[in-house]
């Protein structure tokens, strides 16, 4: 009887401990999966942050583009600009000498006269 109470004692132990192990290979694969889902993380948010590196160079150098060429259309402007005084320039020097020519024969019709 006693044998059997010891029997029966030890195969309780070894359910419990059978249980204790389910338990733990549980709890092991549950870490593990959530280690994987970690690093599939980490490996999204580096593949993210990756593209946003190049998305941002990108966006540097249409920037830098950009702003060349907004350089150069402001040179264009200012060229445009000295160009059109220079002529308006012109214009009034040739009416000022056509004045002056002018007076200079009206000075000569009337000494004419």
């Amino acid at each position: 009887r006693e044998a059997a109470g010891g029997d029966r004692d030890l195969m309780k132990q070894l359910e419990e401990s059978q249980k204790l192990l389910q338990l733990e290979r549980k709890a092991v694969a549950d870490a593990e999966n959530m280690n994987a889902n970690s690093r599939r993380k980490v490996v999204e948010l580096e593949e993210a942050l990756e593209s946003e590196k190049k998305r941002r160079s990108k966006v540097e150098v249409d920037l830098h583009e950009v702003r060349r060429q907004v350089r150069d259309s402001e040179k264009k402007v200012e060229q445009k600009h000295e160009s059109f005084l220079a002529m308006l320039n012109s214009r009034n020097k040739d009416r000022n000498e056509f004045e002056a020519i002018r007076r200079r024969m009206g000075g000569e019709t009337k000494a004419a006269a």
